[in-house]
This record gives C-alpha cells, structure tokens and sequence, in this order.
C-alpha cells in the first residue's frame, strides 16, 4: 500500500513539473507584460550586508517561473539562507506558494544567481506584485556590480508561456554609502518546498553559512505595488527575446528524470504481483 502511495505521490509531482514550458522561446513582449527582476539600484559600504529582493510586477495568473540574474563577483558576495542544504541558497519570497523546487543556488565562481519553481494542486494562479525571492549580499570592495537577469520564463498553471519582461539594476559598493535601516523582508521555511536534485557539482561558497541571515533590505523594496516606479531600472520594457533557444531535453532533463523514477516503482510493482499471483494460485486450488 505505501508502494502505491508513493507512486500516486510522484505522478502528481510529474504532472506539476509539466508545467514548466521549454525556455528559450523568445517571443516579443508589450509593455503591458509580466516585469521580474530587482528594481530599485542599491548602494553599500565595504563589509556592509543587505538583502535585495527579487520582485515580480503586473503579474497574472502566474504559476510556475524560471530566472538567472547576473552579478560581479570581484565586488560583492551572497551568504547562505539555509546552511541545512549544500551551496549557497536565496530566502523564500512569499509571493509564489510552497511547491516544486528545481534551482536555488548562488553560483559565487560566475556571479550567477538561478532560481526556478512551480506551484502544485491546490495552489492557485498568483496575480499582482509580490516578492519571489531575496538575495543577501555583501560588499566585498568599491566597485558597481549588475544585477542582469540574463533569463526570464513566466508559465501560466497550463504551461503556456506569459509575457514576461526583465528589469535590471545595479549594485553599488563605495566607502561612503549610507547605512542601510529597514526591517527584514519575511521569507518562507524551505523546509515547506519539494526539492528535486540539480545537475553538476554545487557552487562553491566564498563564505561559511552563518545562520539565516537578518540583514536590512533597501526601503523601497518593501513596497512592492503595480504603480511603484523602478528605481534606475535602466532596462524597464525589455524582452525576452534576446535569449538562445536550448535543446527542450537538456532544459527540461528532470522531467526524464521523474519519468524514469515512476517507470521503476511501476516495474517493482508489476514484478511483486507476478511473485504473489502463484502463492493466491495455489491457495484457491486447495
């Protein structure tokens, strides 16, 4: 009987995973569309510590997004917010429902940020504004880092592609920068999200984890309304065309992968039965 709860259990997770559309299908965007990405430019003393959020506007009826956000390692660094997982992880906005986990990872070595997830039943669409995830950063020395989402794809709960466009800002860290105040966004409990393995060797972190941490976010990230205006986003009503298609199968391998997982407990099943059928056969003879 647990045997088949856990297949009934990793069916609904495949039909959830399936929801996720192929990246790299670039189709031009109105201005009207879907805006993700940190959009307001922050500044930091060397040694300082703040938390960016990562904040999706004009949304509807979102259920499942993937994003990559660029940054210069030389000039600041990411601390973990769950030092109970390997690698360098971001918090939990509270914008999208507990679901279906692919990536939360800080690569420090390519200054990468990915962050990909979907919501699963009974979750509802999400639409308006809200926070997707926060970063926590520290200036490491003078300098003014990007923060450049290199990759944006935004799915309705029947995996079709929404409009989306990519807003980016900067980072600045410089000697005489004012102290940042505020109280610290809310995150959600990692512990509440199905994490699914990510390929590769985990990123190496620059910093030992520290606990989760209570940094100060920038003040006008905690207003996350439709009408707020982005600060210096430079980048307000770009689109997603600009990205390279990739191969569906090398985007999507975990969907194989849970493929694979269901076929096995299936065969275990059937070959179980086989084994029980003649014990049954020879009980009704007698």
């Amino acid at each position: 009987m647990k045997q088949i709860n856990l297949l009934r259990y990793l069916i609904v997770i495949l039909i959830a995973a399936t929801l996720i559309p192929p990246a790299g299908t670039g189709n031009a965007q109105s201005s009207g569309s879907v805006e993700a990405g940190v959009f307001a430019a922050v500044e930091i003393a060397p040694g300082a510590a703040v938390e960016v959020p990562v904040e999706i506007r004009n949304a509807r009826d979102v259920y499942a997004l993937d994003i990559e956000i660029q940054f210069d390692p030389a000039v600041v660094s990411a601390e973990d917010a769950d030092p109970s997982s390997a690698g360098i992880q971001m918090g939990l906005g509270e914008f999208l429902d507990p679901g279906l986990l692919l990536f939360n990872q800080v690569d420090m070595e390519k200054g990468l940020v990915r962050f990909a997830m979907s919501q699963v039943n009974p979750s509802e669409p999400k639409s308006g504004s809200g926070i997707l995830f926060v970063i926590y950063f520290k200036g490491i020395k003078e300098g003014t880092s990007p923060l450049e989402v290199i990759n944006l794809q935004v799915a309705s709960r029947d995996g079709l592609e929404i409009p989306s466009s990519p807003v980016d800002s900067t980072l600045t860290v410089r000697a005489d920068a004012a102290q940042i105040t505020a109280t610290p966004i809310p995150v959600q409990d990692p512990g509440k999200m199905i994490q699914l393995p990510t390929p590769g060797p985990s990123p190496t972190p620059t910093l030992k984890p520290t606990g989760v941490p209570t940094r100060a976010p920038t003040e006008a990230s905690m207003s996350a309304s439709p009408t707020a205006a982005p600060a210096e986003s430079s980048t307000a009503g770009k689109t997603t065309d600009r990205y390279v298609e990739k191969p569906f199968l090398v985007q999507n391998w975990w969907i194989i992968l849970i493929v694979l997982a269901v076929a096995a407990i299936l065969a275990g099943l059937l070959i179980r039965s086989k084994n029980q059928n003649p014990d049954k056969r020879k009980e009704n003879a007698e």
